[in-house]
């Protein structure tokens, strides 16, 4: 037996939100990870997720589909990103991104904790 742990898309835990979703493939609270939380965010057009930080942990932002831009704060700057882009955001930094497509994006999220510790601003 493997002591690798395998999770099937199907199997993913899935939180709703008012800007799309997130689906969890690993982390603490799947049992399936000690130190790190891994998944997919679905970003609906003309949404946005809420500002928020992560104290504990680093967290990196791959976009797979659509067209995002990205706000850190205390920043002037807005970053745009396509598929492809890849942002590392450092611990306790509030950020939030923004679908500015048409269609759906789609972002891998990774980070370096395996609880998100995430809180809305």
């Amino acid at each position: 037996m493997s002591k690798a742990y395998l999770r099937r898309e199907p199997d993913a835990a899935v939180e709703k939100y008012y800007w799309g979703e997130m689906r969890w493939y690993a982390s603490g609270d799947q049992g399936n990870s000690s130190r790190m939380s891994f998944g997919k965010c679905v970003l609906l057009p003309d949404c946005r997720t809420g500002s928020h930080r992560h104290a504990d942990c680093e967290e990196i932002i791959h976009v797979v589909e659509g067209r995002v831009r990205h706000h850190v704060a205390g920043e002037d700057e807005f970053i745009d990103m396509g598929p492809g882009d890849t942002i590392v955001v450092p611990p306790d930094t509030e950020h939030q991104t923004e679908n500015v497509g048409n269609d759906e994006a789609e972002l891998i999220v990774a980070s370096s904790s395996p609880g998100q510790g995430a809180y809305e601003k």
